[in-house]
Formats: C-alpha cells, sequence, structure tokens
C-alpha cells in the first residue's frame, strides 16, 4: 500500500526535476510510473481486507500516524485510478508534444495518482487531508498549464475547494468531538440526524460533493475545460474526482455516520438539483468541453441521489454509476481533445462531417455518448437503473422523475454534440482532417471498451467490485443479489426506456425544424421562463464565486467610504478645525501690552465668578 502512493509521487518529482530536453525521457517515465502504479494495485486487488498502522505520536489522546486500509471498495478505486492514469499518460503524448512545461505536467499526473490513492487507502481522517489538500493544489498548478497560464479559473478553483474543503475540517471536527476518535473504522460513529450530527454529516457531504463536482462548488469546472490542457478535464474532473468524491460520499453515507429519514431527503434534494440544473445549462451550450462538463456534474447528481435513498439498490447504483460515469466523461474529454488537435476547435457550429476521416474517434465518441444516456446495453443503462429503483422505494417518486427528466436532457444535449461534431456536411477547412495518432486512438477505444464491457458483462462488476462492498460484513444494508436485478424488466424499466424514446422524438423534431444538429434543441434555451434563467446563468448570476467576489467588491466599497474615507473625514475636519482656532489665535497676538492685560483681567474675573458659584465645592 505505501508503495502504490509514493512510487508515483517519488517518480513525478523525479520528472519534474528532468532537464527541458529529455522530453522523451519525461513521457516514458511517465507512462512507466503510472504502470508501476497499475502493477501494485493488481497485487493489492488479490488481497482480502488488511491494514498497515504506524503510529507517530498521540495528540490529545487521539492517535497520528500513518494508517491504511484496503478493502473491497478502496482496492477497486486504487485500481480504476491507476489504469485511467496509464491511458491519460498515454494520451497526452500529442497534445502536449509542444507544450513549454511538459515536465511540470506529467509531474502534477504522477503526484496526482499518488495523492488520489493516499486518500482513498487512508484510514485516519488527518492522514486523509494531507492527500485530500495536496490534491486541491495540483488541480490549481494543472490549470495554470492551459492557455498561456490562466491563473483566474486557476484560483477560482483552488477558492471554491478551499471553501468547500474547510466545511469539510470542520465536519471532520465535529465528529471527532463526538466520538473522540479519528480512525474511520473506529465503531462510536453516530446517527446523522437534526444537531451536531446532523451538522457534521451535511458538513464532510458539501465537501465530499464539491470534490466530486456537485453543485454549487462546482463552476470552477466548465471554465476549466476552456482554459486547462484537454488530458486534464478527462484525467482529473472527468475519472478521478469522480471516483474520489464519491468514494467518500459513499463512505460517509455507510461507515461514518447512520442516515435518518431526514438527512437522507437533505442528500437526494442535493442529488437532483445536481441533476436537472447543469444537464439543462448543458443542452445550451455550443462548445464540446463546456457542454460535456455540465453533463458531467450532472451525472454526479445521480450517485449524491442513489447514496441519499439508503438503500441496498441506490448505493449500489450510485457506486456502480461513479465507476461508469469516469470511464464516459473520459472517453468523451478525451475524443473532444482528440477533434480539438486535429481540427483546431471545439464550436459545434463550425465542426461538421467528421465521421469519415475521423472513425475511430467518432466510434468512441457514440459509444460514450450512449452510454452516458442510459442506452442499454451499456454501463450506465444498468447503474441509471438501480438509482431509479432506489428512488422509487423511498416512497418519495418526485426524485425519480427527476432524474429520470435529467436523462431526457442529457441524451438531447449528446445528441446535439455527436451529430454535430460527425453528421452533416463537412466544412471545407476541413477537408484536410485526419484521424488522431494511436497514442491518442488506443486509450479512446480501451476505455470505450469498458463501457460496453461493464454493461453487457455486468457481473463483472457487481461481482467484483459492487457486490461485496454491499455484502460486506458489518454493513447497515440489506444484502441482495445485485446481479439478479441487472436484467429485470420493470414498469420502471420501461419508462426510463420511454424517456430515451421521448428524448430522441424532441431532438429529431428541433433538427427538423433549424436543419441543423448543433441549433436542433435551441428551442429548449428559448423557452420564456428557461430564456430568463439562461441570461441570468450567462451573466453567472447562479456562480457562487462570481458573486462572492462582486459582494466582497460591494462590501469592500462600502468599507472604504465609510470606514476608511469616514475617518479620514473626521480627521481632516479636526485638523482644518485646529489650523482655523489656530489662525485665530495668531491674529489675536498684536504685541501690544493692553490687549494681553484685557486677557488677563477677563481670565481673573472668569475664575471668582466659578469660585464665588461653588462650580469647585
Amino acid at each position: 500500500m505505501p508503495a502504490v502512493i509514493f512510487a508515483p509521487i517519488i517518480l513525478g518529482i523525479i520528472a519534474f526535476l528532468l532537464p527541458r530536453k529529455w522530453r522523451r525521457g519525461r513521457e516514458l517515465l511517465a507512462v512507466g510510473g503510472t504502470l508501476i502504479a497499475l502493477y501494485f494495485a493488481v497485487r493489492l486487488f488479490g488481497l482480502d481486507e488488511t491494514t498497515v498502522t504506524h503510529e507517530w505520536f498521540r495528540f490529545g489522546g487521539v492517535a497520528v500516524g500513518f494508517d491504511l486500509r484496503l478493502y473491497p471498495f478502496s482496492r477497486f478505486i486504487v485500481a480504476a485510478a491507476s489504469a485511467f492514469a496509464v491511458l491519460i499518460a498515454l494520451y497526452s503524448w500529442k497534445p502536449l508534444s509542444g507544450h513549454p512545461r511538459t515536465s511540470e505536467y506529467y509531474a502534477y499526473l504522477l503526484i496526482t495518482l499518488g495523492a488520489t490513492n493516499g486518500a482513498v487507502l487512508s484510514n485516519n481522517f488527518l492522514l486523509m487531508l494531507a492527500f485530500w489538500e495536496a490534491l486541491l493544489l495540483v488541480t490549481y498548478l494543472f490549470i495554470t498549464l492551459g492557455r498561456g497560464g490562466d491563473y483566474r479559473t486557476a484560483t477560482k478553483s483552488l477558492i471554491l475547494g478551499g471553501v468547500a474543503d474547510f466545511l469539510m475540517i470542520l465536519g471532520i471536527g465535529i465528529l471527532w468531538m463526538l466520538t473522540g476518535t479519528l480512525t474511520m473504522t473506529d465503531p462510536r460513529l453516530p446517527v446523522a440526524t437534526i444537531g451536531m450530527a446532523g451538522a457534521a454529516f451535511v458538513l464532510m457531504m458539501i465537501g465530499a460533493a464539491a470534490k466530486a463536482g456537485s453543485m454549487p462548488f462546482h463552476t470552477w469546472i466548465p471554465d476549466a475545460a476552456i482554459d486547462a490542457p484537454p488530458p486534464f478535464m478527462a484525467f482529473l474532473p472527468g475519472a478521478l474526482e469522480k471516483l474520489l468524491g464519491v468514494y467518500l460520499l459513499g463512505r460517509i453515507g455507510l461507515d461514518f455516520f447512520r442516515l435518518d429519514r431526514t438527512m437522507s431527503i437533505v442528500m437526494m434534494t442535493l442529488g437532483a438539483v445536481t441533476i436537472i440544473l447543469p444537464v439543462l445549462a448543458a443542452v445550451a451550450q455550443t462548445n464540446t468541453k463546456k457542454l460535456l462538463s455540465f453533463c458531467g456534474i450532472s451525472q454526479v447528481g445521480y450517485m449524491v441521489l442513489g447514496i441519499g435513498t439508503n438503500l441496498a439498490l441506490g448505493v449500489a447504483g450510485a457506486i456502480w454509476h461513479m465507476l461508469n460515469c469516469s470511464m464516459y466523461m473520459s472517453t468523451l474529454f478525451l475524443t473532444a481533445g482528440s477533434v480539438e488537435a486535429q481540427t483546431g476547435t471545439t464550436d459545434l457550429k463550425a465542426l461538421g462531417g467528421l465521421r469519415r476521416q475521423m472513425p475511430i474517434t467518432a466510434l468512441c465518441a457514440l459509444v460514450a455518448a450512449a452510454a452516458i444516456s442510459g442506452i442499454p446495453p451499456l454501463n450506465a443503462y444498468f447503474s441509471k437503473e438501480f438509482i431509479y429503483h432506489g428512488a422509487k422505494e423511498t416512497g418519495l417518486l418526485v426524485f425519480m422523475i427527476i432524474a429520470l427528466v435529467g436523462s431526457i436532457f442529457t441524451l438531447m444535449a449528446l445528441l446535439k454534440m455527436t451529430l454535430a461534431t460527425y453528421t452533416g456536411e463537412r466544412k471545407p477547412e476541413l477537408s484536410a482532417v485526419k484521424e488522431a495518432p494511436w497514442t491518442m486512438t488506443v486509450p479512446m477505444l480501451v476505455i470505450a471498451g469498458g463501457c460496453v464491457l461493464f454493461g453487457v458483462y455486468n457481473r463483472l462488476p457487481i461481482e467484483l467490485f459492487i457486490q461485496p462492498l454491499i455484502s460486506a460484513p458489518g454493513s447497515r444494508l440489506v444484502a441482495t443479489v445485485l446481479a439478479a436485478h441487472a436484467w429485470q424488466v420493470t414498469p420502471v424499466t420501461i419508462i426510463a426506456l420511454a424517456c430515451i424514446g421521448l428524448a430522441v422524438l424532441a431532438f429529431f423534431l428541433g433538427k427538423a425544424r433549424t436543419r441543423q444538429a448543433a441549433t436542433a434543441v435551441d428551442y429548449v434555451s428559448s423557452a420564456p421562463i428557461l430564456r430568463t434563467l439562461y441570461g441570468w446563468s450567462e451573466k453567472r448570476y447562479f456562480d457562487i464565486y462570481e458573486q462572492g467576489v462582486r459582494f466582497l467588491t460591494w462590501f469592500a466599497r462600502i468599507v472604504f467610504l465609510s470606514l476608511d474615507r469616514g475617518v479620514n473625514w473626521v480627521i481632516e475636519g479636526m485638523a482644518r478645525l485646529g489650523a482655523a482656532i489656530g489662525e485665530q489665535l495668531r491674529k489675536a497676538h498684536t504685541g501690544l501690552l493692553a490687549m494681553y492685560v484685557s486677557w488677563l483681567v477677563f481670565g481673573l474675573a472668569i475664575l471668582m465668578l466659578l469660585v464665588g458659584g461653588g462650580v469647585f465645592r
């Protein structure tokens, strides 16, 4: 376990220190380093639950040390993260070939993998936070590599992530106060209900959901999609942060707290809001990467909703969807990066007809788009089915309905993207476009193949990963044979398939009217109420970071006018008054003896009156 954490971190530091002229050496080191991590991850995958504990010291009765735990949930995340890292390292060869800061990119990639493995394997909150905050810093550094170093978007990610992490740290502090322990597997964990335990649950949930890309801390992701290097979106927000954020969300709901009905509804509500609002924003986008970033944020809502159901099917679907989402979102961002590398643009209105020139990219994009839309027999169809059924079993059908509506808009958005990019008439300026090199197409094919494999042969993830987690000793969920539910046809299944048909019909009706895939669903954003909401969104009224900056600017202006300028006005007024009095006194000093004697007599008279009046008695 220490090797799978520190081997990539050490190799990342070495990659950072390599001379610039050794470009190929950095690339080989990155691929080799991720392969080493994958080797250790595969070794760990064959082990039963085990721990590694090295206590360093005690502070206030709390053990602080290097405390790791391997069990079905963590070992699968480590294996998935390492596999993604290998493919992204290979994919990055072409897009990053001429980048002036290549050594930094590969160093950050390796360090990110090591920190992710460390956070997942940690069995102590303090150790987990050390790796968790390292990822926050690396995310900032990653974003600065794009578009000549866009520090504004990087700073936005740092501040939003920092605020969410602060809330999580506060929640962990409350949990420590309630239980007296920072060990994650300690049995003294509270019921999450109204009160301090509920506050700890909500604060920790916000921190984990924000890492996964949930609202309202998501607004840096669409900006990073434009500003950061293309492989970054496929690697960190598209894959690792989904895995890591939902991993911690799952542990919060499964291990750290026992949810009551109130907190379950709170979590499901956050999931429902995160499903519907970002996907509505995705439908209106004309830039491929922004469209995908909003779709990815929406998918996090399904995971939060599933965990919030607090039922075996819902939680299993959420954890399965976490893996599925990492796969198809990574594939979609990789295909978008390939299109950008070959054409120089991701503007849907400037693309078209690329299926003949980039057939492998088009195939991978089509598979991933179908997967995210929940089309059978691909992987997300089954994980979404589990989530739908979990929401239905809670008795709160509104959450299932919102999830189904979210799938309709997701398919509409992905139809818009894939058809506008790969079908229709080819633009004359794209006539010389060729397929991406093998270093880019192989990772896309491997991950897209996983979307097919984990759908058609869904027993593989169920039996290797999800079933052991749900049925683990000590699990508070009611054990169920998940594989038996995968191919069941129920009324919910029929409704979900009908929603797919409705989305296809709505898209092609719009396309028949506009005759262009890129504008086929513009009627959604031009609807009476939605048009106003989209206008507010374009002005960033719903962006908590931008509104926070505006509030602080306004507040600083008030403070400047009231305190700074007000204090200056008082001080300057007193100075002017003192100067005026001094000027009058100066004029009164005429140098005449008679005038000074008159002042003396006048003063003595006043003193006698005061003494006679008993003022000093």
